[in-house]
């Protein structure tokens, strides 16, 4: 189902001791499978970002020239870009160097670019988490998610994200806190809970209550992570809707129906 579905949450070779997908290889297999676009979402850095548009540009010049020389043949997908980060979210202030007890050093906040605005605003959450905020990882705090959020949509992450921190110690108070918190910073518009299904016992304890708190404030990110791309196995992994622990092979011609986000035409058609 070209045009239905778009990729927002994939760690490349950039995710350094992490992913291992090539952009190049994204950018082709998701043009293959008909995705209008996708986004990169590297652990606490933006290094893939100017190879993600040459790729893209690359094979949008040649899928440009393919369907005009075609008119009437199968028309092949251009891919637009979408610029993301998967942070490293701080429980104190970046300048407290320090581990609080009973909290985790850090947790994971996925940040999708919106607009210009918001690139600009990733860059500058991004360089202020390395230059200033860097505790075993690139962090950045509360304050600096609120003083440059503009622009950009923030989704709630995996298991290491700041809900699930609190509901794997069964305290589902706090992490409805910790979303009421964020939706201060973020707005109506530019927040959702991220759900995940990989079969895991963790998450199989968290996303029930990620459901009954997103219904109860927001709405809801249907995404796995994507970590590789393999020539023979699974690569792209999403859990369907209604369909736990499906995962999706490449080589495959299957049909997507799910949208990984409620509102991701909205990015394609920003500026």
């Amino acid at each position: 189902m070209p045009g239905s579905f778009v990729h927002l949450h994939n760690h490349t070779e950039y995710s350094l001791l992490d992913g291992a997908v090539h952009i190049k290889d994204l950018i082709a297999e998701c043009s293959r499978m008909g995705m209008p676009a996708v986004a990169i979402t590297d652990h606490g850095n933006l290094f893939g970002a100017i190879e993600l548009v040459m790729e893209a540009n690359s094979l949008n010049k040649s899928v440009a020239a393919w369907n005009k020389e075609h008119p009437e043949g199968p028309q092949k997908q251009e891919v637009k870009p979408i610029f993301g980060c998967e942070v490293y979210l701080s429980p104190t202030p970046i300048g407290v160097k320090k581990q609080l007890p009973g909290r985790r050093k850090y947790t994971h906040l996925l940040l999708l670019a919106e607009n210009e605005t918001g690139w600009q605003n990733l860059v500058k959450l991004v360089s202020r988490s390395h230059l200033e905020g860097f505790y075993y990882k690139p962090r950045v705090d509360m304050e600096t998610l609120r003083e440059f959020h503009e622009g950009l949509i923030c989704c709630t992450a995996c298991l290491a994200g700041p809900l699930n921190e609190w509901l794997l110690n069964d305290q589902p108070e706090k992490a409805e806190e910790a979303l009421l918190a964020l939706k201060d910073i973020f707005g109506d518009d530019n927040i959702f809970v991220e759900l995940q299904d990989h079969g895991m016992e963790e998450q199989k304890k968290c996303l029930p209550e990620l459901v009954r708190i997103a219904r109860k404030t927001l709405r809801i990110v249907r995404e796995n992570i994507v970590f590789a791309l393999a020539v023979k196995f699974l690569c792209l992994a999403l859990g369907a809707l209604g369909v736990a622990n499906m995962w999706w092979a490449v080589f495959a011609d299957v049909g997507v129906s799910v949208i990984a986000i409620l509102n991701s035409m909205r990015m394609l058609n920003a500026k």
